[in-house]
């Protein structure tokens, strides 16, 4: 799916995401519907960027993508496992060109700047409180929006397994981060050393489709 901003060329993004997803792959938790399964119809292409969505939030109509693969591969921070104010989120919210926001075409048409992140710490498939949010553009997935890519079963045949470390954005304990080990597992590393990165955006309910049924 190739979305587009503010010309009138087709239907929203999540209305035609969920339609292309069979009912077998979509699980609601009455806030998010997301999507589950080995290989759904959920790859999207904006900014160059190859993205796959995880959610749509019910209420608000929006999407929420993570990218297919590791952008870059940084350390966390310098010995803290908290997402605010650290390296990460600089350089994902960096608006120049060094930065990934700052590649990122038009954004303030296309993605929600303003977004809520839950970083609270929490057993990888309990879904978070919302102890500690981040407002940013850009984030990362936590432990919960990953494991219910595969609906907390088997993390091997979930859509995000792409047998590369990625890191996500909620601490294990204040030193250490949660992040994805190749075989799909979660588990935790210290924030000083340098994991991989799939930055994660939120598209606006506004968004249009240009073309496309979701595959690949």
């Amino acid at each position: 799916l190739r979305v587009v901003a503010k010309q009138s060329v087709g239907e929203k993004a999540s209305t035609v995401l969920l339609e292309n997803i069979a009912k077998e792959n979509q699980y609601d938790d009455e806030t998010d519907t997301f999507i589950t399964g080995e290989d759904p119809n959920n790859y999207i292409w904006y900014s160059g960027k190859l993205w796959r969505a995880v959610s749509v939030n019910n209420e608000a109509k929006t999407t929420k993508l993570v990218t297919q693969w590791n952008i870059s591969a940084i350390t966390y921070s310098s010995g803290s496992s908290t997402f605010e104010g650290s390296y990460m989120e600089e350089w994902l919210n960096d608006t120049t060109v060094d930065g990934f926001l700052g590649n990122l075409r038009d954004y303030d048409n296309f993605i929600v700047t303003d977004a809520k992140w839950n970083a609270t710490e929490t057993t990888t498939t309990t879904k978070p409180e919302d102890t500690t949010l981040v407002t940013d553009a850009v984030g990362l997935l936590n432990a919960y929006e990953y494991t219910m890519s595969y609906n907390g079963t088997d993390y091997s045949n979930g859509y995000l397994n792409n047998e590369l470390y990625w890191w996500l954005i909620m601490p294990f304990d204040s030193a250490n981060v949660r992040y994805v080990y190749r075989s799909g597992a979660v588990t935790r590393d210290t924030s000083s050393n340098a994991r991989g990165i799939r930055p994660s955006i939120n598209l606006k309910y506004n968004v249009e489709i240009v073309d496309g049924d979701g595959t690949a």
